[in-house]
């Protein structure tokens, strides 16, 4: 009469069989989060039409958006045979050196207790579009060195990729505000090639100083006509002038 097997050599094996399915079962679901991770990124991923906002390492602490569209223009030849842009209320670049190309500073309202120190502009994202054609744009006179050599831009040299230049800030009676240099039109001379820039989203941050705003000077209305005119963002501004 043989022996049978022991109950626990029986009851070990049933132990490792559970062990195998739940490792298989186990392996199916890290294989199955894997691939759906993966699909997830791929889907995310930005594409090649949808633009990519740089990143803000410290977020500020109080910020809105503001758009700067770019208004008509036209292109035409000046008398030299050097392309022109004419924009309205737009003006040529007049640095030495740098080629002739619109620019203009723009005015954006910040809140009336806002830190000076504290603004920044952020480029969120922008539209633009080549244009047909090669151009060749008149380079503005640049004073002539005491070596009596020429200035002049570099082969290859594109200009008016920084769309927006943060200027300094200023105050008109009671509104304060910061200001940015915006070109809307980017130029590689080196081929001849130009893009406009349709529009512009900036992020404008900034943080307040906790102390109280004088309520008189809230009260001074002698430039609001004014400020409406030249502010792009005023009727959201507004707000933050209102007295108490």
């Amino acid at each position: 009469m043989g022996f049978g097997e022991p109950l626990y050599w029986k009851k070990i094996r049933k132990s490792d069989q559970l062990f195998q399915q739940k490792l298989k079962s186990t392996a199916k679901t890290i294989l199955i989060c894997s691939l759906l991770g993966l699909l997830s990124s791929c889907s995310s991923a930005s594409t090649p039409d949808s633009p990519t906002p740089l990143p803000i390492e410290s977020p500020p602490a109080n910020s809105f958006l503001i758009t700067i569209k770019t208004p008509p223009y036209t292109l035409e030849k000046d008398a030299d045979g050097f392309d022109r842009i004419e924009v309205e209320d737009y003006s040529s670049t007049g640095i030495a050196g740098e080629f002739m190309l619109p620019t203009k500073v723009i005015g954006i309202l910040v809140p009336p207790d806002v830190v000076l120190e504290s603004i920044s502009i952020q480029v969120e994202g922008y539209q633009a579009e080549p244009l047909e054609g090669v151009f060749k744009f008149k380079v503005a006179e640049a004073p002539r060195p005491s070596g009596g050599d020429d200035s002049g831009t570099e082969e290859g040299q594109i200009t008016g990729l920084d769309i927006i230049e943060q200027l300094p800030t200023g105050q008109m009676r009671k509104w304060i505000f910061t200001q940015v240099r915006y070109s809307p039109f980017l130029y590689d001379d080196s081929s001849g090639k130009l893009q406009v820039v349709n529009e512009v989203q900036l992020r404008v941050g900034y943080e307040l100083s906790g102390e109280e705003v004088d309520q008189a000077l809230l009260k001074d209305t002698a430039m609001d006509e004014q400020a409406e005119e030249t502010f792009p963002n005023f009727t959201e501004a507004k707000e933050w002038y209102q007295p108490e």
